[in-house]
């Protein structure tokens, strides 16, 4: 059940298909959303090394990258009361200073979902963002899960692939998208990777149980390799519009499978991903 959703506003290109996607699913769930901004003072006055006699100019460039963030958070902030009042759902914003990542988690604890845009988190577009991996990296090892993180481009959700690996993470990912219902007459196909058929077979045989006992009808699909090297041929081949992935703080930090997988998904593809622990 989706009742309080927390959206990030990074005032960047990617910000307005998370306020239409958060808006829409606090429609579809009668749910109000959290908008957060979140200025980083210490990553927008860090200029880089000042050459002797260039510090007037560094101070010129640190005051105007502070106003243009002011000025895209107040913006940002202002677009999403609008579309909130003219869809009638209920929203509040707050404006923070400080490290974004431990503020978004310790929101997080109290909504049932982050949005935020899948390659922009608190930008502003005024400084080199770090690649998406590391924004992903961040958000998990602070604990802001589930997940929605959205694409430049909206589109209509109508069909989630899910990535299901047989560990516990991609089982609690698969679990909690189910679980959350989050768009009505999702066509969905879970996909298992690796060598072994029968093993993956079976593990695919209980995940379409499980959301048979959901009221839910399943596709599924083996496919034979690694899913970092397929994993874009399926979402392609299905037309997924949300891809389903699982995490932990270990496999990222670790380079391990999911972490391969989600970068590629990330840094690649322009389609929804729920990411879960």
């Amino acid at each position: 059940m989706i009742k309080r959703i927390l959206l990030a506003l990074a005032g960047t290109s990617y910000t307005q298909t998370a306020i239409r996607k958060a808006i829409e699913l606090a429609s579809t769930h009668g749910a109000s959303i959290t908008g957060v901004t979140v200025v980083d003072i210490d990553t927008l006055s860090n200029v880089g090394p000042v050459p002797i006699g260039g510090s007037g100019t560094a101070d010129d460039l640190r005051k105007h990258r502070l106003q243009v963030t002011r000025d895209r958070v107040h913006q940002a902030i202002s677009d999403l009361r609008a579309q909130c009042e003219a869809a009638g759902v209920e929203c509040e914003t707050r404006e923070e200073e400080g490290n974004p990542f431990e503020l978004l988690s310790s929101m997080s604890r109290f909504h049932d979902l982050t949005i935020f845009g899948l390659r922009s988190v608190f930008e502003y577009a005024v400084t080199s963002a770090p690649e998406p991996d590391t924004l992903l990296t961040q958000l998990v090892v602070s604990g802001a899960r589930p997940i929605l993180g959205t694409p430049k481009e909206d589109r209509p959700c109508r069909k989630a692939l899910i990535a299901f690996g047989g560990s516990p993470e991609s089982a609690s990912a698969m679990r909690q998208f189910v679980q959350s219902a989050l768009w009505p007459d999702l066509q969905i196909q879970i996909v298992s990777f690796g060598s072994d058929q029968a093993k993956c077979e079976c593990l695919l045989e209980g995940a379409n149980r499980y959301c048979a006992a959901h009221g839910l009808a399943v596709s599924t699909r083996f496919v034979q390799g690694a899913a970092p090297k397929l994993i874009l041929n399926e979402i392609e081949s299905f037309d997924a519009d949300v891809v389903v992935l699982g995490s932990s703080h270990r496999n990222i930090f670790m380079r391990k499978i999911f972490g391969e997988t989600a970068r590629t998904v990330i840094q690649n593809s322009d389609r929804l991903v729920f990411l879960a622990k």
